[in-house]
């Protein structure tokens, strides 16, 4: 199934796994995100960004939008890992007036990475863009 007002990118953000949204969200994103959790489910990796912040028109205020990401944070805790989320402060506000603290949320990368390694503070993070998978049109996103 192509995508082409949402695209999804997997690289790793000091050593960290980083799926990032860009473009409008659609229906069909959420099943290719649940795919790439499950991907790196299968290559133990149990810690892992999502950033929204350069996805538009999120379903902010959709409840089953929210137990979606929910239910792929609860994957990675089930493997004692977590997900942490990047959003803007809009995304932040919203979750927190609908009381959605089951996910981490955070401003920028760097800041979800410092959350996610236990620090209060963070130096300088290395960001090493590789192509973990690519687009198939027909299945979504496959590893290389």
């Amino acid at each position: 199934m192509e995508n082409t007002s949402c695209k999804l990118h997997l690289y790793l953000h000091s050593g960290i796994p980083v799926l990032t949204l860009e473009g409008e969200w659609n229906e069909g994103i959420q099943q290719q995100l649940a795919e790439a959790i499950n991907y790196l489910l299968l290559t133990a990796h149990f810690e892992v960004v999502i950033n929204l912040a350069k996805a538009h028109r999120l379903p902010l205020l959709d409840l089953a939008w929210w137990h979606a990401f929910e239910t792929l944070g609860e994957r990675l805790a089930a493997h004692y890992g977590r997900l942490e989320v990047v959003g803007n402060r809009e995304h932040v506000r919203i979750a927190s007036a609908l009381r959605r603290q089951r996910l981490q949320w955070a401003l920028t990368e760097e800041e979800a990475i410092c959350h996610l390694r236990g620090r209060s503070q963070c130096g300088q993070s290395v960001v090493v863009r590789a192509h973990l998978m690519t687009p198939d049109n027909e299945r979504g996103l496959q590893p290389v």
